[in-house]
């Protein structure tokens, strides 16, 4: 179920992170209004390992956000933008780190955590995830819904005299 309000709050919520306009605890109260659509739980999730919960910052200064990380977060939201179903199994980016855990449970839990994280990995392409067809990836590279328009004189007929 795509929940189009879930997503388009959350895309908005990291944009203006990323580029510094909002808080991390913004970002974070975000989370708890996703509703029941998978593909906006799944990326806010994921959206809670770019910042330290510990403290209130900005995606500034030493907590930016690098270029690689930058492309990434495009992608999820060129993902929230579409109207596409999350295909992924049910996997949560949040939780105690698996170290720590090991230590406390004498491994026990590092191996459950690796074997979950290797089945879910190995769902598809982990690569362009949160989308799972490249070919949808690259649809939603290629016309972005927020920067819909036309781009030649095929898709607009006013557009057809103009050089």
């Amino acid at each position: 179920m795509v929940d189009r309000t879930s997503r388009d709050l959350l895309a908005l919520r990291l944009r203006q992170y990323v580029s510094g306009r909002i808080i991390n605890d913004d970002l974070d109260d975000t989370m708890w209004e996703m509703g029941d659509d998978p593909g906006a739980v799944a990326v806010s999730e994921m959206a809670w390992q770019l910042y330290d919960d510990t403290l209130t910052h900005r995606a500034t200064g030493r907590h930016h956000i690098d270029h690689e990380g930058r492309r990434e977060i495009s992608r999820w939201i060129l993902f929230l933008d579409s109207d596409l179903e999350y295909e992924w199994p049910r996997y949560s980016f949040i939780g105690i780190d698996p170290f720590i855990l090991s230590l406390i449970t004498f491994g026990i839990a590092g191996l459950i955590h690796h074997r979950r994280w290797k089945r879910f990995v190995g769902a598809g392409p982990f690569e362009i995830w949160p989308f799972m067809h490249q070919e949808d990836l690259d649809r939603a590279i290629k016309d972005p819904r927020r920067l819909a328009g036309t781009q030649d004189s095929e898709q607009d007929p006013a557009l057809k005299d103009q050089p």
